[in-house]
């Protein structure tokens, strides 16, 4: 027997992402298949954000390791600095864009229509085989 779970739970899915989804998966043992494509949706979702700030992190050490080398001058480091700045400044952004349109797929889904993000839908939809 499937649970009917209370529209609120499909923005919590694309609020925290990764977490919503374990919560999700534990409070509904049996959800229906709408529910179940946007656990995964937001879940995979959850992953990529975590991908880009591990990128992000790894190219601030990398430039940051930078400065420090011996040799470096001033001019170099203020270039480093202000490159790391804004490559995590972009990176932060495109993180940023991603969690509202997923909180905005949230919201269309508590309201009962279904929006499939543009490469997060197609990748869930394999993982799924919906």
């Amino acid at each position: 027997m499937e649970s009917k779970p209370d529209p609120f739970w499909y923005i919590i899915l694309y609020l925290i992402p990764i977490i919503g989804a374990i919560a999700v998966a534990v409070i509904f043992k049996d959800q229906e298949k709408r529910m179940r494509f946007h656990m995964y949706q937001s879940s995979v979702e959850g992953i990529i954000l975590v991908v880009l700030f591990i990128i992000g992190r790894i190219i601030s050490v990398i430039i940051m390791g930078q400065i420090y080398s011996p040799g470096s001058s001033i001019s170099g480091i203020n270039s480093a600095i202000a490159l790391d700045g804004t490559i995590g400044l972009l990176i932060g952004l495109i993180a940023f864009i991603l969690w509202i349109y997923g909180l905005f797929i949230g919201f269309r889904a508590s309201q009962g229509s279904d929006i499939k993000m543009a490469i997060v839908g197609n990748i869930t939809e394999r993982i799924t085989g919906s």
